[in-house]
């Protein structure tokens, strides 16, 4: 569906990095994991491409109502992430969603595991959000990767979610992820669980490989690339 959506909230999360909460409309559902492409109505006279950005659900499926993205920013940001950090609270954005198959299997027996780089942790965040809530017997493992700990996006949520559900474990990794790390964890877990990687794209691709070459089934992964829009 294609609505309009009123920014609500908007703050720093990280170094360099913004969460935009905007108001659904009312008939507006989404599966965790899932995303929107968010269009600027005020930039109508630039190109096409220079006006629209596609951005997980940060927010959990329980309260569809809110609509939660976040990204990186920087001194020479596009016009598009200028004025979606600048614009007054209330200022409606375009939504058109949700999309993707980026979400939760149906089988609740199936350990996963997800690997984030960066902002790339968003789509998770909806699912152990949304297991939390449910009370999903699911084991899932989070690995976060970031470049620095004050990089680390939404890492004080995510820790608090670790500490009170027994499902969900974390682990935060500072740097690259090699084949060493993987190695390790791949020994910890169960051979039918299923890898969720997302992250910039040749973080994505260099993981995906890694595991592949680790024995991990193609079948067992499931990837999504940020490609980190300026």
């Amino acid at each position: 569906m294609q609505f309009l959506a009123p920014i609500v909230s908007r703050k720093i999360i990280a170094n360099n990095t913004v969460e935009v909460v905007c108001k659904a409309h009312s008939a507006f559902s989404f599966k965790a994991g899932q995303y929107v492409t968010v269009t600027i109505p005020a930039l109508s006279d630039r190109p096409i491409r220079e006006r629209f950005r596609d951005f997980s659900i940060a927010s959990s499926p329980s309260e569809p109502s809110k609509i939660a993205f976040s990204f990186r920013t920087s001194p020479h940001q596009s016009p598009y992430k200028h004025y979606i950090t600048t614009c007054p609270i209330g200022t409606e954005l375009e939504v058109e969603g949700p999309k993707g198959v980026f979400t939760l299997p149906d089988n609740l027996t199936t350990p996963l595991v997800f690997i984030a780089g960066g902002v790339g942790v968003t789509p998770f965040l909806s699912m152990i959000c949304f297991a939390t809530e449910t009370q999903s017997p699911q084991q899932i493992h989070l690995i976060t990767s970031n470049s620095s700990p004050d990089r680390a996006v939404y890492i004080e949520e995510i820790r608090t979610i670790a500490d009170n559900n027994p499902h969900v474990t974390l682990t935060e990794h500072i740097g690259r992820i090699d084949a060493n790390f993987l190695r390790e964890e791949i020994t910890l877990t169960t051979k039918n669980a299923l890898w969720y990687i997302a992250g910039p794209p040749a973080m994505v691709h260099t993981i995906q490989t890694m595991l592949e070459h680790e024995g991990i089934h193609p079948a067992n992964l499931r990837s999504e690339s940020f490609t980190g829009y300026a």
